[in-house]
């Protein structure tokens, strides 16, 4: 991936961000990085490792033990640099769609760079997407709930001010995109944001973006889906 020039609006807020803006890029979805043997492999470290269950149905299972895998880590260099450094893995599980947010971790000493999303399957096998807005945010992990009073996290803050969120937008979210793809979130939440991509599952692809970039899953209940299942790969830049 050839990380493209950022946009004229992003300006550094810590001291390590001129460095970082220089590696942002647009996201993309790489498909055909892993084979289905590999897809299977994935699977079963989610059905045996240890779990996490959260609230709405969601249930994490540690990732630890793929992140040891060539294959993982092979895919993970190639697609976002031979410098990188893999610094969580995580299966997810769920049976809501997850909020806006940000994967831009909890320590402030370290530069997220970026999420390597790997899917692995939806029940049943209908069409889900992950939806990207052109919004970043260079603070500590983070949900955006704007015109509520959020919800309390261990792993993101709860930002309902978007005065700090980097791009923001004077045109109204469309109508039609949040009817469609985003009934999960609140009209309110949406304010300021504009979409930049929305990009469609695949087994045995890595959908790849910037871990300061705002994104929420689509509402796959409206397209019958019940369950999403995937592993998210945290990468940090030395």
């Amino acid at each position: 991936m050839v990380p493209q020039p950022p946009p004229d609006w992003i300006e550094p807020l810590r001291t390590h961000d001129t460095i970082m803006r220089s590696l942002w890029s647009p996201p993309a979805r790489h498909d055909n990085v892993f084979d289905q043997k590999m897809i299977s492999t994935l699977r079963n470290m989610q059905e045996t490792g240890q779990k996490i269950g959260k609230a709405g149905g969601v249930v994490d299972t540690d990732g630890e033990e793929c992140v040891r895998y060539p294959e993982v880590i092979n895919t993970v260099k190639r697609l976002v640099g031979e410098n990188t450094v893999i610094h969580q893995a995580t299966f997810f599980q769920t049976r809501r769609p997850f909020p806006i947010h940000t994967d831009t971790l909890r320590d402030p000493a370290l530069r997220p760079w970026k999420v390597v999303l790997i899917p692995l399957g939806c029940e049943p096998d209908l069409p889900s997407h992950t939806v990207l807005f052109n919004q970043r945010w260079t603070g500590l992990s983070a949900n955006f709930t704007k015109g509520t009073a959020g919800f309390p996290s261990f792993v993101h803050d709860t930002v309902t001010d978007y005065s700090d969120v980097l791009g923001l937008s004077d045109e109204p979210f469309p109508t039609d995109f949040h009817q469609k793809h985003l009934q999960h979130i609140k009209t309110k939440m949406l304010e300021g944001l504009s979409l930049d991509q929305i990009i469609q599952w695949r087994l045995g692809s890595a959908i790849v973006f910037d871990c300061c970039q705002l994104h929420t899953s689509d509402d796959f209940r409206a397209n019958g889906v019940t369950t999403k299942r995937g592993l998210t790969i945290i990468t940090t830049h030395p």
